[in-house]
């Protein structure tokens, strides 16, 4: 199977262009990281992290 590279997100801004994202863009990416769908996809990224190496991961308190 081919590899697809997929589309650039428009929210990732390369570093080495060093701009401040416009109001609008800003605006975009508060929305995205505020949004449960968001919590949900870093919750499952983290469980799966520990997971995988669970000698990095922080212990239960």
């Amino acid at each position: 199977m081919p590899y697809i590279t997929p589309e650039p997100d428009p929210l990732i801004i390369d570093d080495s262009l060093d701009r401040k994202l416009t109001p609008e863009e800003q605006a975009a990416l508060n929305k995205r990281m505020h949004s449960p769908a968001y919590h949900q996809a870093v919750a499952e990224a983290e469980r799966e992290f520990a997971r995988q190496f669970p000698e990095y991961a922080s212990p239960k308190k």
